[in-house]
């Protein structure tokens, strides 16, 4: 039980991370997402349009930690933590 809260947690941030980095490229680009997407990795912009595409975690782990759902929050940290380390490495390569 504990690992599918968790699990639920993992994938609800890596959507939300997705959803706040679409709407993030929405608003800096006039391009499509896909296109503008594409101009951001070549720029090696992408990782930190994702970091402000992060951001949408906050909302994901403090709306679960008042639901007292603990380990979900868990999983959001978790995965934000991924995030971070996928970030790091577009930077490097």
């Amino acid at each position: 039980m504990m690992i599918k809260e968790i699990g639920i947690g993992f994938f609800t941030g890596i959507i939300a991370t997705v959803f706040g980095t679409m709407l993030a490229t929405s608003f800096l680009s006039d391009l499509p997402i896909m296109e503008a997407l594409e101009s951001m990795y070549t720029n090696e912009l992408l990782a930190k349009v994702m970091t402000i595409g992060a951001i949408a975690n906050f909302i994901a782990f403090f709306g679960f930690l008042k639901q007292k759902r603990e380990y979900r929050a868990r999983g959001v940290l978790l995965a934000t933590i991924c995030l971070s380390v996928v970030m790091v490495i577009i930077n490097i390569l």
